[in-house]
């Protein structure tokens, strides 16, 4: 895999060189990617998973040193683009977003319709997909739930 092969599936303007910044727990990666929709992110990891390529994602990066440090990283898979609304029914109380929308862009959303999403803010940039992926909750879990616990659907990308 190299930055013309990502850069065909994301766009060039979407892939670039890592530096320092990149490194999750001192371990650097070569390439940082921003996929725009689920199915770019599918291709990134079919083709990280034909390379043997090692990937992680990042979001706002707001719990990045929670869990286990990689041992090694090729390809940052950044959810910056995936930041959207998918869906949203305020009559029945579901709402569909993608893994890089902000909880406060969600909120402010719902907000409108004089709704909310019962969970505490753990950071003003945490994306929906480092909440999901941590599941942190803050008081709010007693009453509510933790956000697994608010989950009706995911969908998952797999290597395959």
């Amino acid at each position: 895999m190299d930055f013309a092969a990502i850069a065909g599936i994301v766009g060039e303007a979407n892939v670039r060189a890592a530096d320092a910044s990149d490194a999750v727990d001192g371990v650097q990666p070569r390439f940082c990617a921003y996929p725009g929709s689920v199915g770019e992110v599918s291709k990134l990891m079919q083709l990280a998973s034909e390379t043997d390529w090692k990937v992680a994602p990042v979001g706002s990066r707001t719990k990045q040193k929670w869990g286990n440090p990689p041992k090694l990283l090729d390809l940052i898979l950044c959810t910056r683009r995936l930041d959207r609304l998918i869906e949203y029914s305020a009559a029945d109380l579901v709402v569909s977003a993608a893994a890089g929308m902000t909880l406060t862009s969600l909120q402010a959303r719902l907000a409108t319709a004089g709704q909310m999403l019962a969970l505490d803010l753990p950071s003003n940039d945490a994306t929906l997909g480092g909440v999901v992926a941590t599941d942190i909750s803050g008081p709010r879990r007693f009453r509510y739930g933790t956000p697994r616990d608010l989950l009706l659907g995911i969908t998952v990308v797999l290597p395959d």
